[in-house]
């Protein structure tokens, strides 16, 4: 805040305009939970004043009122020791409170010297002494003592200040229950929720006393449950080197037992501070500090025994008789407690608190998790309304530790799980996810909710953490399940889980975890069908499963797969009708075919399943169209995991019962068959292994297909000897692998023995790859694709050591590159961001790496940069080439450095830039289209000689479709996929261009851009964003691109965050999939 900014806001109230006039804000002392405070100055006397602004945004007509209690209290509180309010004033969007200005925290005095001699803490303690003794005079209790509210003035006086947690006790109330503070000052009856009074504060002045002789308080631990064991059980250490009146008070502050600590009177005649106290005059009438009758005694008794029974009482009332009569449900949560506390909680000091515990967890000790009492005060946050959801993330994930971690005995487990059930830990995780959507600030008396876009990137990180518990709990005990059935319906969260079902494109953890929990409602019990009606097929806006069901996400489709399977199973017939239509037909008939086996299988279920139940044989034509055709078609495709397995399921279907042999040969054409034959040399994954491969092939006149899982179950006889055969190498067919298809369909791509060997040239050639027995590298990258290929095939030709892994693991690489001194590391861009980027590379010594190559895409300067710096290489040598090429066309050539370049031509090769309008051959620096000839150019693509032709001109030069450039050096540039320019309002925006800076911002993990279709404008350039950091919005994304590019280039599209950028396994953007998204 500035007063630049509290004045604009209250330009439309001259009073409070008037108000901010009359300072001059200097600079910001500090910040935290309850908002800012700023040193200004008052401009009509020069005098120094502090400046406390706390942001009404987010909090509760509640939280505001109590907000305006803290300055009604501070208001009338005049004494020395207490920091004296001057003025107090609201924004529309604040409250300002004006109070006199002092210097230091008491916390920053201790920070630099550590304690204090009894000599320099006595004043200190008798100012603070005094000041209580004013408050407690005065009826009030402050609640939070601790040196961070106390402050030193100019002429060393400790002045209290900081009211948000203070309370008014009225002349009839003696005890309170509501719990307040800081955990390392709380007193004992705090930290047990038993009543307590003014006695409290008298505890953490203790603390604070004991701080400032010792150096720390008397408890101190970063772990609230470590110092609930301590309170409890641990004998305080008393200081050794101070006066015998000085320990004399201090035990009698820091009395466990209340009514055994200290009091006023016995405080006030104490040697230690007799003489020393400033007592005002000015006291109510029943002060606290004045003994109680005997008849006041026996109220504040009875008080303390009605306020404990009624706590225990009323969790009867939140529990609506309607729906457990109406749900038929158990007693798991008929008699539990959904006590709504609202006392404020400190944030920071809660996460310190549970960080702590996690790492305790972590290390073995698991005492918090398998003890009642303990465990109860983990979940406590889970029913407060004011716990942040970022506590609400930690409390998840500490509660999550024993299911995750190894080496936890069974028997420990076990009783994990018996806390778990005793302590209602469901329950009260659904009443968290209900704290989260309720509207804070409501004017009546009707709860409502927040709108799913209103929610924060915190508040859907603290929905998924915790739906991923509850998900794993329901799915390990069945009386967890119960618990969650019985808490949906007290609760009356109906609409909320459907609402979490309708963002499946934002939150996909979200919905696939509770896609999971209500599938498993319906299996174990399907007499609760209506709780998952009532939540799925209620009134509004309809759940869409076929956006569900052809989601990028196999993990997706196969849960929606499933909880159709038993929503239909369970569901009566003019239920089922409400979701099953054509459509949701037709995606399941297709999905029966896709690539990722799971998915398959569990399409292949429901359909079974709801089609014996709910479609007559008669009506299998009606789903059996173009469109599920035309998918299938799609789905051959796939690039996604391996090629589908399924030929012999393909060709089995097209002739089954449910269609006569005229409507096979609809769709079973000539193109169809090529198709099929193309797929049967596909190298993506498992080729697919038809039943009858032979009939198959007799049926399509196709040679006789071996399988490398025939090779390798044929016996080992190979006697014979070995004779060359003689082949055109120019010809002759060496390999067929895929085109990466990030723009299209993948093509089958035919290599020829000449092309290998020229690849294998320029990869032994020592100004290129220079692959030698010396070196050493990890294959990591797909065989499948060429790059991997071919630096394979290349390093076994070569004696190159080369450590082979199944896939990328982001910690067994670097242990690879530690323990074989990998000097030489082939990789694609999000590898190199991981490099730089993830702390845990700093862990592993990868000293041994000298050269780095990276092909895929271009890598931008500043990143090279950071790797350049990380490895101590002279450059990241970039690579230019495609499937179509068998590898590289230019690369940077050793011991080079040219920043953002893909390098200089390689051997037998050649490389011209052209027009893309003419096709007319470009000079230096200027941008066309990349196109190369040479003997590593492919012979064609498999069995589509149209796209072959496309593929060459004139010359015979292999139009790469990709933009770029050289420089009067001969280094060449990419730019960018012809395909994927955006084109805004005439000029030509580079998506690479755009993601190598996003990517350089700290708070982006990773990114892609793609053309937003745009009446007026053509394309508007959008950016998909993986968050590094949850916090990062897109409004500083937009802003951080404007300042560093052409005003044509900005995201006038926006940002829209996902989990992932879909890729192939050669680390591709598939952009198609992207534009899906649209």
């Amino acid at each position: 805040m500035s007063r630049g900014s509290v004045s604009k806001q209250k330009q439309s109230s001259p009073s409070v305009k008037n108000d901010m006039d009359k300072y001059e804000v200097i600079k910001l002392l500090g910040e935290g939970s309850f908002g800012r405070v700023y040193k200004a100055k008052v401009i009509a006397d020069s005098s120094f004043v502090a400046l406390k602004v706390i942001c009404k945004g987010r909090r509760s007509n509640k939280e505001i009122i109590g907000l305006r209690r803290e300055c009604e209290i501070q208001r009338h509180l005049h004494h020395p020791n207490i920091i004296q309010m001057l003025d107090s004033f609201e924004t529309p969007n604040e409250i300002v409170v004006v109070t006199e200005f002092a210097q230091k925290e008491l916390n920053t005095v201790l920070g630099k010297e550590g304690y204090l001699t009894e000599e320099r803490a006595s004043p200190i303690i008798w100012d603070l002494v005094s000041a209580l003794n004013y408050l407690h005079s005065h009826r009030v209790l402050h609640r939070d003592l601790k040196p961070q509210n106390i402050l030193i003035d100019s002429k060393n006086r400790a002045k209290l200040c900081d009211f948000g947690f203070a309370r008014n006790m009225s002349t009839g109330t003696h005890v309170l229950t509501s719990i307040k503070g800081t955990p390392l000052y709380m007193a004992p009856e705090l930290i047990e929720e038993q009543p307590y009074d003014y006695k409290a504060d008298l505890w953490s002045l203790g603390c604070i006393m004991y701080e400032l002789l010792v150096g720390a308080p008397p408890f101190c631990t970063a772990s609230i449950l470590h110092l609930i064991r301590l309170i409890r059980h641990e004998q305080i250490r008393w200081p050794t080197l101070v006066s015998e009146s000085c320990v004399s008070f201090l035990k009698g502050l820091l009395q466990k037992d209340p009514l055994k600590r200290i009091n006023w009177e016995q405080i006030l005649n104490h040697d230690f501070v007799k003489g020393h106290i400033l007592i005002c005059n000015d006291s109510t009438n029943m002060p606290l500090t004045r003994a109680l009758s005997e008849n006041t005694l026996q109220v504040q008794e009875q008080q303390r025994k009605e306020r404990m029974t009624n706590k225990v009482k009323s969790s009867e009332s939140k529990v609506s008789t309607q729906d457990l009569k109406n749900n038929n449900l158990s007693s798991s949560v008929r008699n539990d407690t959904f006590i709504e506390e609202n006392h404020p909680i400190e944030t920071e000091e809660w996460i310190v608190f549970l960080q702590k515990s996690m790492e305790e967890v972590i290390g073995g000790e698991l005492t918090s998790l398998t003890q009642t009492y303990l465990t109860n005060i983990i979940v406590s946050p889970l029913r407060n309304t004011n716990t942040s959801p970022k506590v609400l993330v930690y409390v998840a994930k500490l509660l999550s530790l024993p299911f995750a971690l190894r080496g936890i005995s069974h028997e420990t487990k076990e009783q994990i799980k018996k806390v778990f059930l005793e302590v209602k830990l469901v329950p009260n995780l659904i009443y968290s996810s209900k704290k989260i959507m309720k509207v804070l600030d409501s004017s009546n008396d009707e709860t409502t909710y927040k709108n799913i876009a209103d929610l924060t990137e915190e508040d859907f990180e603290a929905l998924e953490c915790v739906y991923m518990l509850i998900t794993h709990l329901v799915h390990l005990d069945n009386e967890f399940l119960s618990q969650l059935c019985d808490s949906i319906a007290v609760l009356n969260v109906y609409a909320i889980l459907k609402s979490f079902l309708l963002i499946c494109k934002n939150r996909l953890q979200l919905v696939m975890d509770l896609l999971a929990i209500l599938t498993h409602v319906l299996r174990v019990f399907p007499e609760h069908f209506e709780l998952v009606d009532r939540i799925v097929l209620s009134e509004g806006k309809s759940v869409n499963f076929v956006e569900l069901l052809r989601h990028n996400n196999p993990l997706m489709q196969e849960r929606t797969c499933f909880f159709l399977l038993f929503l239909g199973k369970h569901l009566p017939t003019n239920k089922v009708e409400v979701f099953w239509n054509e459509t949701v037909r037709e995606t399941l008939e297709a999905l029966m075919y896709d690539s990722i086996g799971s998915v398959r299988n569990a399409a292949d279920r429901t359909v079974e399943e709801l089609r014996c139940k709910h479609l007559p044989a008669n009506k299998v034509e009606v789903f059996w169209n173009e469109t599920v055709r035309e998918t299938l078609e799609a789905l051959m495709y796939d690039s996604i995991g391996s090629v589908r397995n399924a030929d012999d399921r393909t060709v089995e279907e097209l002739r089954c019962k449910h269609l006569p042999a005229n409507k096979v040969e609809v769709f079973w054409n000539e193109t169809v068959r090529e198709t099929l034959e193309a797929l049967m040399y596909d190298s993506i994954g498992s080729v697919r292994n038809a039943a009858d491969r032979t009939k198959l092939a007799n049926e399509l006149e196709l040679p006789q297909i071996l399988l490398f899982s025939d090779l390798n179950n044929t016996p080992n006889n190979y006697n014979e000897e070995l004779t060359p055969i003689d082949l055109n190498p120019t010809k002759k067919v060496a390999l067929i692998l895929t085109s990466s298809g990030t723009t299209g369909f993948p093509k089958c791509v035919q290599l020829t023995h000449l092309n290998l060997r020229t690849t294998m040239l320029y990869a032994m050639d020592p100004n290129f790859l220079d692959l030698n027995q010396n070196e050493s590298t990890i294959a990591f990258l797909p065989y499948f694709y060429v790059f991997g290929c071919a630096v394979s095939l290349a390093s076994i030709l070569s004696g190159c050591k080369s450590i082979v892994m199944e896939k990328f693991i982001p910690d067994l690489f670097l242990a690879n590159i530690q323990k074989h001194k990998v000097t030489k590391l082939f990789v694609v861009p999000p590898i190199l961001q991981f490099l730089v980027k993830n702390p845990m590379v700093g862990k592993f010594d990868i000293s041994s790496v000298v050269d780095i190559l990276c092909g895929a895409a271009v890598v931008g300067k500043e990143l090279e940069e950071m790797v350049q710096e990380r490895f101590k290489v002279k450059s990241v040598r970039q690579v230019y080439g495609m499937t179509e090429l068998c590898g590289a066309a230019a690369m940077i050539p050793k011991n080079f450095q040219k920043y953002g370049s893909s390098g200089k031509v390689v051997s037998c090769t050649q490389i011209k830039v052209c027009d893309v309008a003419n096709g007319k051959t470009l000079a230096a620096q200027e941008i066309g289209e990349i196109r190369v000839k040479g003997d590593g150019t492919m012979k064609s693509y498999l069995k589509n000689e149209e796209e072959t032709k496309k593929a060459f001109d004139e010359e015979g030069f292999l139009k790469t479709g990709d933009l770029g450039y050289y420089d009067e050096e001969g280094y060449f540039y990419i730019v960018d996929r012809l395909k994927e320019i955006i084109k805004y309002k005439g000029f030509q925006v580079s998506p690479a261009e755009l993601e190598n800076l996003l990517i350089q911002h700290p708070a982006v993990k990773d990114a892609a851009v793609v053309g937003l279709p745009d009446k007026r404008a053509g394309e508007l350039p959008l950016a998909f964003v993986v968050k590094q950091d949850q916090n990062v919005t897109e409004k500083e994304l937009i802003r951080f691109i404007s300042e560093n590019v052409s005003v044509q280039k900005h995201l006038y599209g926006g940002v829209r965050f996902i989990e992932n950028i879909p890729k192939n396994s050669s680390e591709k953007i598939l952009r198609l999939k992207l534009q899906e998204l649209l």
